[in-house]
């Protein structure tokens, strides 16, 4: 109870005004303080409870003000000068751009009392563990769509590079030696593996999915897997007690078996974490091994929700932003729905023993089909709040996929065990044979599973407050011994509810921009069929694959393709169109077209770029390719802008990717809408236009 009101405290301060929690927090420490006056025992779970808030907002407010307040006094106009280590390296947000993740330890000279974490897009010429330095100018990220994940990286600002990287040394830290690592075992399985192969086993092994092709990610993804490929508790677990078994038995004659087996699982749980970095998933599971280990040690039992519970306040308390990330959620829930199950399954083991074999092998069974689907429960509300996807038949998958897994992971670590210690390379490329075996078996479960048509995109507020409702009534019939009683309101609240949705839905248009570029594409839905209005770089067209994926559309009704340049090669394999149309090709000359019910567009190609009128009953949306000319144009009540110049351009809302300088100009009296994510408005039947605002997108 404390840990998860811990937990849930701290998310809510995340979202509320900051100056709320000061008063918030000194409320509860004094009622906690009146509970403790009233009852000297301590033990009830109104104390448990308060505590659990109190403390929750108390270190929240702490955190800030010593650790994210300091940081803001850097956020100003004036250069800095950093020294910093380079801790992380990727591919920024286009493809000339290197970001640095890059760790501050002294700012103008001055040593930092507490290094802090930025990330920089100036990195061309650095490397994973160089020392460098470089004038900087701090931002903050009040205004960025990735401030969530960034928080939760413990990266409160962003360092804007004004000069060259000068590389003053190297410096190997535990995270340096385990990305540097991690990257040396992709490059040997590579060696000894077929290339489909290698990227699995790599991913599994060390979360490295740089060589993992697309087509087996989203096979992995639609089959309810792709969680096998991001390393996580299961994955350290399973190394751990491997290691603890094989020190035991080395050790069999020796009186210390049991501290020597501990000792080197818990050296392998170290290693093995910096290997694959230090994530919130194999932090937790890090954590409950040592107290695992550790009341193994003093001969006491240890409690998993306890450990659970241990795991979830260390990590939050040592960046309380983490509870903004699904992934952690994702990690804590899983984990606690299958220790829940275990708790209620072991209850019943002796009565099926008793009771026969048929009960016995009923018992087993349902084991193996509980433990995946009761992780598959407990992370429901989490999927359907981020909008994720669901394979139905995943249950089943991970069954089998789990098998697979252990003997892939094992074998993976004799490979690499073999390879870089004692250096045999016949014996490496047999055992490397095994694992190959396993991992072609665990492809063909991803491609046959991903193959059925039961992966769904799920998720929405409303539909999120419905999953808690039903669960909140089965919980209840639990309680009360009436489950029939309580399922059978279960069933009906769901019913209404999906009943309820689908006539809010019902002939809504969603117009949206969709892309990874500063000119994205438009697609507009209604009733699951899709029209896309193209524009931009070709990579725009597995953005748009994937956005239409999430509302569970597999192709195209209709396309338009306004670029200047370019051919429709790149598109159509990934959208596949029924119909479709180059505008700069196929010259069109104010063109009408009536799309599905209420939508019309019209498209006009010009000398030097193009323009698409959208109009859902009298609302006017306008995107431009290129160079254009909109003197001519009917009013405008959208505009969606891009890189392109719109002379004579006359909206009465524009919305943006990014801050181009001709909006800025004072004959384009627009409002500026900075996009986050995918920006969209909804229109529905004609009559209601709705507006989301969302945040910058750079």
């Amino acid at each position: 109870m404390f840990a998860t009101l811990f937990l849930l405290t701290q998310l809510l301060a995340t979202k509320i005004p900051p100056t709320a929690v000061k008063p918030l927090a000194v409320f509860f420490i004094i009622a906690i303080i009146a509970v403790f006056l009233k009852n000297k025992k301590c033990k009830t779970s109104h104390f448990v409870a308060l505590l659990g808030i109190g403390i929750g907002l108390v270190w929240f407010w702490l955190y800030t003000l010593f650790f994210i307040t300091p940081l803001g006094l850097l956020v100003s106009e004036q250069l800095h000068t950093i020294d910093a280590v380079v801790l992380d390296i990727e591919s920024g947000y286009t493809d000339e751009l290197r970001k640095g993740t890059l760790q501050v330890i002294a700012v103008d000279g001055e040593v930092c009392k507490h290094p802090f974490k930025t990330v920089s897009y100036n990195m061309e010429d650095a490397e994973i563990g160089d020392k460098i330095k470089m004038r900087v100018q701090f931002e903050n990220l009040t205004q960025q769509e990735m401030k969530s994940y960034n928080y939760s990286q413990r990266v409160y600002i962003t360092a804007d590079a004004c000069s060259t990287v000068e590389i003053m040394g190297h410096k190997d830290t535990l995270a340096v030696f385990g990305k540097k690592l991690q990257k040396q075992i992709t490059v040997a399985l590579s060696f000894y593996m077929p290339k489909a192969e290698a990227g699995v086993v790599a991913a599994i092994l060390t979360g490295d999915r740089s060589n993992l092709s697309k087509a087996t990610y989203e096979n992995f993804q639609k089959a309810g897997i792709a969680h096998l490929l991001v390393v996580s508790g299961f994955h350290l677990s399973l190394i751990a007690a491997t290691v603890y078994s094989a020190v035991k038995k080395l050790f069999s004659k020796f009186s210390i078996r049991e501290y020597a087996a501990v000792s080197a699982a818990l050296c392998a749980v170290v290693v093995y974490a910096a290997v694959v970095g230090f994530t919130a998933s194999v932090i937790r599971a890090g954590i409950m091994v040592g107290v695992y280990f550790f009341a193994k040690l003093l001969g006491r039992h240890s409690d998993g929700v306890t450990a659970l519970g241990l795991a979830a306040v260390v990590i939050a308390g040592y960046n309380p932003y983490i509870v903004n990330s699904a992934g952690f959620w994702l990690s804590f829930l899983s984990t606690l729905g299958v220790i829940l199950f275990s708790k209620w399954h072991g209850a019943h083991k002796a009565q099926c023993q008793l009771k026969g074999k048929k009960y016995y092998f009923a018992y087993r069974a349902a084991e193996r089909l509980g433990t995946p689907l009761s992780a598959t429960l407990a992370t429901l509300p989490v999927i359907l709040a981020i909008g994720g996807g669901f394979s139905a038949f995943g249950v089943f998958a991970n069954m089998l996929a789990a098998i697979l897994v252990t003997y892939i992971l094992n074998a993976g670590m004799l490979v690499i065990i073999i390879y870089f210690v004692f250096k045999i390379k016949v014996l490496t490329a047999a055992i490397a044979f095994i694992a190959v075996v396993f991992t072609k078996g665990l492809l063909e479960i991803a491609k046959g599973f991903a193959a059925l048509p039961g992966y769904i995109y799920i998720g929405g507020t409303a539909t999120f407050i419905l999953c808690l409702g039903v669960y909140a009534l089965l919980i209840m019939g639990i309680k009360y011994g009436a489950i029939k009683k309580y399922a059978a309101y279960a069933g009906i609240l769901l019913a209404l509810g999906c009943t309820l949705n689908a006539a809010l839905v019902y002939n809504t248009v969603t117009v949206a921009m969709v892309g990874q570029t500063q000119n994205p594409a438009v697609v507009i839905i209604q009733n699951k069929q899709a029209a896309v209005l193209y524009r931009g770089a070709d990579k725009n067209a597995a953005a748009v694959a994937n956005y239409l994926l999430t509302h569970n559309i597999s192709e195209v009704e209709w396309l338009a393709d306004l670029r200047t340049e370019g051919t429709s090669a790149d598109y159509e394999d990934f959208l596949q169109p029924k119909y479709k149309i180059e505008v700069e090709h196929e010259v069109v000359n104010a063109q009408t077209i009536s799309l599905f019910h209420d939508i019309i567009i019209t498209i006009q190609h010009q000398k030097q770029g193009n323009a698409a009128c959208i109009d859902i009953s009298g609302y006017k949306m306008v995107l431009t390719a290129g160079t254009t000319n909109l003197s001519a144009s009917p009013p405008i009540n959208l505009f969606f802008a891009g890189t392109g110049r719109a002379d004579e351009l006359q909206a009465e809302k524009i919305i943006a990717r990014t801050k181009w300088k001709w909006l800025d100009e004072p004959q384009y009296a627009a409002v500026l809408f900075k996009s986050a994510g995918t920006p969209q408005i909804w229109v529905r039947g004609g009559k209601a236009i709705v507006m989301k605002e969302v945040e910058e997108w750079f």
